[in-house]
């Protein structure tokens, strides 16, 4: 079962490949924008939603299609970056470090700033498992030197899966639907079984064990 999933998300990475090689990719490359530019954008997209959220007094008030429009486009730097990066011959160790870093500082930032409104135990899961994998890479790297790889298949099915249970929270708070909040729930509790079997197959993979 756990084959399958790996090899359905690397086909489904081979088949987004290909359709960013004929679109986006063309216009980073015009623009000369390296995938590390990419990355570095959605650390400026999280520095800003933490701008906007810590100058608001009514948290209540922060939810909108503003902050929704702005958290999408900054998740979906990563799946321009790690395309552009693949068809482009452009994977750096910095790139595969910083990108799950970014991934994790914008998705725990926004948890944590919806933690203040929600008070679900998926959020609470999420951001923490999001730290202890910020944690296991740092120790991987220093203490076994091993090589930084980037995010195993489950990781990438993870994220997603975190984007779409923000994005369903975001809108389930900002229209007041339990209904919306509910599948939110589902998703992120999915994500959540994805994320530990995730850090497990890093452990495994890693040698440290």
């Amino acid at each position: 079962m756990l084959a399958r999933i790996s090899d359905a998300v690397y086909n489904f990475q081979k088949y987004d490949d290909a359709f960013m090689a004929k679109t986006f990719d063309k216009l980073w490359v015009a623009l000369g924008i390296t995938p590390n530019v990419l990355t570095a954008l959605r650390f400026i997209g999280t520095t800003i939603l933490w701008v906007l959220f810590l100058n608001v007094p009514d948290p209540n008030t922060f939810w909108n299609t503003s902050i929704l429009l702005l958290f999408i486009v900054t998740a979906l730097t990563d799946l321009w970056d790690g395309a552009l990066a693949r068809n482009t011959n452009q994977i750096t160790e910095l790139g595969t470090l910083l990108d799950p870093l970014a991934d994790k500082l914008l998705i725990g930032s926004v948890l944590f700033f919806l933690a203040s409104t929600l008070h679900h135990w998926t959020l609470y899961m999420i951001i923490f498992l999001e730290g202890i994998m910020i944690v296991l890479n740092v120790i991987f790297y220093t203490l076994w030197k091993g090589k930084i790889r980037g995010a195993n298949a489950f990781g990438k099915l993870k994220m997603a899966l975190e984007v779409i249970f923000v994005i369903l929270l975001l809108v389930g708070v900002y229209q007041q639907s339990l209904t919306v909040l509910n599948i939110g729930y589902i998703v992120g509790s999915i994500a959540i079984l994805l994320a530990i079997i995730s850090i497990l197959k890093g452990i495994k993979d890693s040698g440290a064990l």
